[in-house]
């Protein structure tokens, strides 16, 4: 789950400070396998885990994030929010979610959406054999997965979506 996925709308942006500075950054809402999903690796501290259990006001943030904000040190800081203080818990590599042309931006990643931020994208790994049957469960499950908006099924298959961002790229 996320507010977010690479190639789609860009997140909202907060500005957050960190022992006195500030600094504008993406807010993306994830869920536990986020980053696992989408293979963002860790470069220090933790990630979000059902298995330890989180706390509302815990945040990660990528390492472009800790540069503009000059952390050497962030694991354990408050980051002061529009509506709510987070504590670091971990910083991830950058990753590329906008394509060759755009650059990183920093980014804050959070389980407890801020206002405007709700986990609106499911994102599903999968063998590439599964994925006709998973398709078919899903549609016919999704009345009671999304009773919100239950008729509205439809799905991307995120390299692809990726992908086009570098269409240009390829071509030139």
């Amino acid at each position: 789950m996320a507010s977010n996925v690479p190639g789609g709308l860009l997140p909202a942006s907060y500005e957050y400070a960190v022992q006195n500075k500030a600094n504008a950054m993406q807010t993306v809402a994830v869920g536990y396998d986020y980053f696992k999903t989408l293979t963002i690796g860790l470069i220090e501290g933790q990630v979000f885990s059902s298995s330890y259990g989180v706390d509302s006001a815990q945040a990660v943030i990528n390492e472009t994030a800790a540069k503009a904000l000059g952390l050497a040190n962030p694991i354990g800081l408050t980051v002061k929010g529009p509506t709510v203080n987070y504590r670091i818990i971990g910083v991830t590599k950058d990753g590329k979610a906008q394509g060759f042309e755009a650059t990183i931006q920093p980014t804050i990643y959070v389980m407890t959406a801020a206002p405007g931020v709700a986990k609106t994208q499911i994102m599903i790994s999968a063998d590439s054999k599964a994925i006709p049957a998973m398709l078919a469960t899903l549609q016919q499950q999704w009345n009671s997965i999304n009773k919100l908006d239950g008729d509205n099924f439809n799905y991307h298959f995120l390299d692809e979506l990726y992908g086009q961002l570098f269409v240009k790229q390829e071509q030139l």
